[in-house]
C-alpha cells in the first residue's frame, strides 16, 4: 500500500502523518518495532531500501515513511523506486507513506513520480485553505479545545493572521489559556483576546517593512510587502500601517529629543499605545534620526493626498513610494 500526502498545507498533512502512525500502532504494532521514518536529508539511500524490504517483526506488516525525497532525495534512488511503484513490486507487507511539503519539482523523474503518486487511491493533497475555510477551521478547532470564540474575534482573527496553521494553532492555545480564570473557568475568547495576540505579529511584520524602508533596502521592502499581499492584506491597509507606524516613531522620537523620555512604559502611557509596540519602536526609533523620520513620514503624507485624490492604483502608488523613498 501506499500513501502520499502532499500539500503546502504542513499542518494538516503533519496532523495527518501522526494519526496514520498512530493507528498503526494501536491496531498492529503497539510498541513501533515496525514503524521506520527516513529523512530525504538525513537517511542513506541504501538504508531506505533496507527499511522498504524488511520483514514485518513480530507483526503482519511494517509502516515505512518517507519525508521530502521528492524534494531532496536522491535522483537515481527515486528513478529506482518509480519502477518498483509501476511493477507493483514493494513487499505487499509494507505501507509506505510518502511525506512532501509541496515543493515544485523541476526534474522529469522526479516530475513523473509525484504524477504517479497523485494517482493512488490513498494520496491527499493538503492546498492552502482559502479565508472561508480557515474560518471554519479555527471555529472547529477551538470547539475542539474545550472553548468558545466570539464571532467578532472569530472573524477578526481569521482576517488578521493569514493561513499559517501553525502559527493560528499557537494563536488558538494563547486565547484558550488567556480565557481560562484562576479557578480554571472559561470565558468565551474576546476580540480583546485575539488582538493581544495578533497584534504582536502584523506590528512585527510593520516592523520589518519599516526597517527596510528606512534602511534604503528596496529589495527586503518589496518582499515584506508582496508577504503582505500573500497573506490577503491590501495596499491601502499596508500604506495605514506604515503611516501608523511611522507617526508613532516620530511622537517617540520627538519625546525622547524634547522631554528626555526614554521608558518605553512611560511612552506607551504618554502616546496611548500598546505597550508591545510601545517597547518594539522605541528600540527602532533609536536607530533613526528625527531627519529621516521626518523625510519618509512627509513622503507618506503626499502618498496620502495622491491616494485620496486618485493620482493613481493605490498598489502602484506604494510601490513608486518604496522605490523613491530608498533612494
Amino acid at each position: 500500500m501506499i500513501i502520499f500526502l502532499y500539500g503546502k498545507d504542513t499542518f494538516r498533512s503533519r496532523r495527518q502523518l501522526k494519526k496514520i502512525i498512530e493507528k498503526f500502532k494501536e491496531d498492529r504494532d503497539p510498541q513501533g518495532y515496525n514503524v521506520h521514518v527516513c529523512h530525504a536529508h538525513t537517511t542513506p539511500s541504501a538504508d531506505v531500501w533496507e527499511q522498504l524490504f524488511a520483514s514485518p517483526f513480530l507483526s503482519e506488516k511494517r509502516l515505512v515513511i518517507l519525508e521530502g525525497f521528492l524534494a531532496k532525495g536522491d535522483v537515481d534512488m527515486l528513478e529506482r523506486l518509480s519502477v518498483y511503484i509501476e511493477k507493483k513490486e514493494l513487499p505487499p507487507s509494507t505501507i509506505v507513506v510518502f511525506w512532501e511539503d509541496g515543493s515544485v519539482y523541476k526534474k522529469k523523474v522526479v516530475k513523473a513520480l509525484y504524477v504517479r503518486l497523485q494517482q493512488e487511491p490513498y494520496a491527499q493533497e493538503f492546498a492552502l485553505m482559502g479565508p472561508v475555510e480557515v474560518e471554519g477551521w479555527l471555529a472547529a478547532e477551538i470547539t475542539s479545545g474545550g472553548a468558545h470564540i466570539d464571532r467578532d474575534a472569530l472573524h477578526f482573527l481569521s482576517k488578521n493572521a493569514g493561513d499559517d496553521l501553525w502559527y493560528l494553532q499557537g494563536v488558538i492555545e494563547q486565547c484558550i489559556a488567556h480565557a481560562c480564570d484562576r479557578v480554571g473557568e472559561r470565558r468565551p475568547i474576546s476580540l480583546a483576546d485575539v488582538r493581544l495576540f495578533v497584534d504582536q505579529r502584523i506590528d512585527d511584520n510593520i516592523f520589518n517593512l519599516v526597517d527596510a524602508i528606512v534602511a534604503q533596502n528596496v529589495k527586503h521592502a518589496f518582499f515584506m510587502i508582496e508577504e503582505q499581499y500573500r497573506i490577503g492584506k491590501d495596499s491601502l491597509y499596508i500604506f495605514a500601517m506604515l503611516l501608523r507606524q511611522f507617526r508613532i516613531l516620530l511622537q517617540m522620537r520627538d519625546l525622547y529629543e524634547r522631554e528626555d523620555v526614554s521608558s518605553s512604559k512611560e511612552m506607551a502611557g504618554l502616546l496611548g499605545i500598546h505597550p508591545f509596540v510601545a517597547k518594539k519602536s522605541l528600540s527602532a526609533m533609536r536607530g533613526y534620526t528625527m531627519k529621516r523620520l521626518q523625510e519618509v513620514y512627509t513622503a507618506l503624507l503626499q502618498l496620502d493626498i495622491a491616494i485620496k485624490r486618485g493620482g493613481g492604483k493605490p498598489k502602484a502608488l506604494l510601490d513608486v513610494f518604496v522605490s523613491q523613498i530608498s533612494v
